[in-house]
């Protein structure tokens, strides 16, 4: 009697076990069967596309079109605060944050605004860009010049040079 009770007992043990493992392969390939449909899904839609498109352009230092750079910016900024809470967002920008890769785009001087800004025009997709006076003023730039801006991926100001 004993030896058919531990016989029943190892085999129970044997199947919670085959159970065990069949179901972490389940879920293992359950697991695969969503991220293969999510990038499906991302797929159909373009976005995979579009996203190594941005990708290249900022790889290879060219510039975006405006619709493009808000692109951008809505996607980084998304994976940067994801997870986080609000005060955590604010204590980030407070401090500055390292950018991934800068936008350097060529632009003409345009105006001076009502309140002493400078005004600038893009050479190649006629997008706007404003710079303060004191940033005119310690990159030498005059009015007329062609300057070459520095922003990161948020469209934060990093630098301005004078074209020649």
């Amino acid at each position: 009697m004993k030896n058919v009770k531990n016989m029943i007992t190892f085999v129970l043990g044997l199947v919670a076990v085959g159970l065990i493992i069949y179901f972490a392969i389940d879920a293992h390939s359950w697991k695969e069967e969503a991220l293969t449909y999510k990038k499906i899904t991302l797929d159909q839609n373009n976005e995979i596309d579009y996203r190594e498109k941005l990708l290249g352009k900022a790889l290879n230092k060219q510039a975006y079109t405006v619709k493009e750079a808000n692109n951008v910016v809505d996607m980084l900024y998304k994976y940067d605060n994801k997870g986080k809470s609000e005060k955590e967002i604010y204590a980030e920008t407070a401090e500055g944050t390292e950018s991934r890769f800068d936008r350097i785009d060529t632009y003409k001087f345009n105006k001076i605004d009502d309140e002493g800004n400078y005004m600038f025009k893009s050479i190649t997709d006629g997008s706007d860009y404003m710079l303060f006076p004191n940033e005119v003023k310690s990159a030498k730039i005059k009015k007329g010049d062609t300057v070459q801006i520095e922003s990161n991926e948020y469209g934060e100001f990093v630098k301005v040079t004078k074209k020649v």
